[in-house]
């Protein structure tokens, strides 16, 4: 091998250790936020492991905001991935959350409406459906569709930049690790990346809370009833 091939080789090996960032597999297509790189060297074991064994690749595409509109966003990523590829797609400033792809046909693979659903639990769904819908339609749509992995979670106030980047990263891991697991199942494999409990346990507290004003507005309203 020539000297000067060997020496590129040998500082990108040196510079992916030294990042802590596989120098080939890199699932995270655009960041402006600044996510931290332990983050995606565990969203990167996720994705590589379900594109091992499906064939199917994972990417995330998180933006502070966008000069454009989404959808021309969206039609500029559609445009860089390849048919085997989708995107969760975040725009911060926004408040925007989606998972796109060129091949429809993935979305056979996964429960996109419930991985997006605002509500984390069918009690909260239900509390959204009676307080917050305008039709019927809508009051059927929002209790079809409730175990929410990602706005739950992101629809917790922070005080720091630091703390709000800690959210993001915990919401985005948590839906993208849903939705892998669903691919892998409905695909029959099993995967070997095992899925951080942290997340879980975080998103076991959020519901918490939420059952806790439940009940507490419950409690409110039933006193305001009794005194009028």
């Amino acid at each position: 091998m020539p000297d000067r091939l060997y020496n590129f080789f040998k500082k990108g090996i040196f510079l992916s250790l030294f990042l802590g960032i596989s120098l080939f597999a890199n699932p995270v297509l655009f960041d402006s936020v600044g996510v931290n790189k332990k983050f995606i060297n565990e969203v990167s074991k996720l994705s590589d492991d379900l594109k091992s064994k499906t064939g199917i690749d994972i990417k995330l595409a998180i933006y502070k905001d966008t000069n454009g509109t989404i959808d021309e966003l969206q039609q500029s990523i559609l445009g860089k991935i390849d048919d085997n590829t989708i995107v969760l797609l975040l725009v911060k400033d926004k408040k925007f959350v989606d998972i796109i792809a060129k091949n429809k046909e993935l979305f056979k693979l996964f429960n996109k409406a419930q991985i997006l659903s605002p509500s984390a639990s069918f009690l909260q769904a239900l509390y959204v459906a009676v307080f917050y819908t305008q039709n019927f339609k809508q009051f059927k749509d929002v209790l079809k569709n409730s175990g929410g992995t990602i706005l739950p979670i992101l629809a917790q106030k922070t005080k720091t930049n630091k703390q709000e980047i800690s959210k993001i990263e915990v919401a985005l891991y948590n839906g993208l690790s849903d939705m892998v697991e669903q691919i892998a199942k409905n695909k029959g494999v099993k995967l070997d990346t095992k899925i951080s409990n942290t997340n879980s346990t975080i998103f076991e507290i959020i519901k918490f809370i939420f059952y806790g004003m439940m009940i507490y507005f419950l409690v409110l309203y039933i006193k305001r009833r009794k005194n009028g």
